[in-house]
């Protein structure tokens, strides 16, 4: 009786076990199907405007107007430079005549450069000075909007449940945090100065084009729409 007893026992003791075998080897089948790490999921094509707006946002509203504020300013100033240099060249040709009245700017019966010298570089001052702030303001929100992100990302990876980390590897986790992070905070400000000044550039050159040159809109209204 005792030995039917004990031959029981190890047959529970191997169904048992190889109960957890199967299981084992169900477990390892769904990690090598990819049924427990879910695969990286990557966007294709355009960038949505949303991820412009997240950005801006992450970086601050009030210092994104402000920023684009002080660029709208530097290329302004830069136009009205560019008038007054030519103003101050079509005087000079006129040999300080004041008859000319093709010039876009009041000036007083003065035939020295004193005042055309004056204004030209109280222009440049004003340049140079908004160029600073605008810059300053880039550097301000490329800082704030790579804080925002980087603990928005580190709370959600706090608060995230275990199943998270059962399914996600290691390692994208971790590009999240060194690659992806090193992008927004040193890649992201640079691009994003240089393409509202592009823009604003371009949108200047039309406007003084189609101030120096009316019939210059009817072939750049065309192309541009």
């Amino acid at each position: 009786k005792e030995e039917g007893e004990e031959e029981e026992d190890r047959e529970e003791g191997e169904h048992e076990k190889q109960k957890e075998n199967r299981k084992t080897l169900e477990e390892e089948k769904e990690t090598k199907d990819g049924k427990l790490m879910t695969t990286e999921e990557r966007e294709k094509g355009t960038v949505k405007v949303k991820v412009y707006f997240a950005y801006v946002y992450a970086g601050g509203v009030v210092l994104a107007l402000l920023t684009l504020l002080t660029s709208v300013a530097t290329q302004g100033f830069s136009v009205v430079r560019d008038f007054w240099l030519s103003d101050w060249s079509t005087a000079a040709g006129n040999n300080g005549s004041q008859s000319d009245t093709s010039s876009v700017f009041w000036h007083p019966n003065i035939t020295d450069v004193e005042y055309y010298l004056t204004g030209y570089a109280s222009l440049s001052g004003a340049i140079v000075a908004v160029t600073l702030v605008s810059q300053a303001l880039y550097v301000l929100i490329g800082y704030r909007a790579a804080r925002n992100l980087h603990m928005a990302m580190l709370d959600n990876v706090i608060k995230a449940p275990m199943r998270f980390f059962d399914t996600t590897p290691l390692g994208r986790i971790i590009n999240r945090f060194s690659s992806d992070t090193q992008t927004i905070d040193q890649t992201l400000p640079t691009r994003f100065a240089m393409t509202l000044v592009n823009i604003l550039q371009c949108l200047a050159s039309i406007v003084v084009n189609a101030v120096v040159t009316p019939w210059f809109l009817v072939v750049a209204v065309p192309i541009i729409g």
